[in-house]
């Protein structure tokens, strides 16, 4: 399985990047993650041309948008801080669980549990810690998603700059396409419910107490974060 969803070598650290873009990167990778490899370990390549500042990035606005959705209630806060801590834990094994193509295809070609195997392995984890660290060197100053969604916090949902001070908090550049307001309850055009911010795109709303849903399809996705990082 490769994660990909649209040209993701285009998405620098500060590249636009709109809510339904993040929020596609985010379901993609939980669900890559989710499932299980042959070998135990995955493929750069497998992820589509994300970096892991995309990655970050991607997983921040979500929690942005899980903050307003929450907002007071403290079961959905709950939800919203579980939902940042594993977030954080999945952006982080990705430097250990996922390693370089090349040395995919030199550790395919020995026995598993073979001194040779395991001499191979170290120095391909190894040589994946470099490569992630000077993707990071491109987002220096990247705060924990922890961190972040404390940060969403301390914010007012219903400020009209509440999504241009996400975006220039993460410095990631912000346009007309960018999302704006306070999220609602619809359907997309596909027919499936969820809460939407800031689009331009006609939905018919659906019934508050449909948050409900939202909660139980959270959880489903923490689920899998956990299922991942076992």
């Amino acid at each position: 399985m490769k994660l990909s969803c649209f040209n993701a070598s285009m998405f620098g650290s500060n590249a636009l990047m709109t809510l339904n873009q993040a929020e596609e990167i985010t379901s993609r990778l939980i669900d890559f993650m989710a499932r299980k490899p042959p070998n135990a370990c995955r493929r750069v390549s497998q992820l589509g041309g994300h970096t892991l500042p995309v990655f970050h990035n991607a997983f921040c606005l979500v929690v942005a948008k899980q903050r307003q959705v929450a907002d007071d209630d403290p079961k959905l806060r709950e939800v919203s801080c579980a939902y940042a801590d594993k977030a954080d834990a999945l952006v982080g094994s990705l430097s250990r669980s996922v390693l370089l193509d090349e040395d995919m295809d030199r550790l395919d070609m020995l026995q598993k549990g073979s001194p040779e195997f395991n001499r191979l392995f170290v120095d391909s984890v190894q040589r994946r810690i470099a490569q992630c660290d000077f993707e990071w060197k491109r987002k220096p100053n990247h705060e924990s998603l922890v961190a972040f969604n404390e940060y969403c916090w301390s914010l007012e949902p219903g400020d009209s700059l509440y999504w241009q001070k996400v975006y220039t908090h993460l410095d990631i550049a912000y346009d007309e396409n960018s999302p704006s307001g306070l999220p609602e309850m619809a359907l997309d055009d596909g027919g499936h419910f969820g809460w939407h911010v800031g689009s331009v795109k006609s939905r018919r709303k659906l019934p508050l107490y449909q948050i409900l849903l939202w909660a139980a399809g959270a959880v489903a996705l923490i689920w899998l974060l956990a299922k991942s990082a076992n």
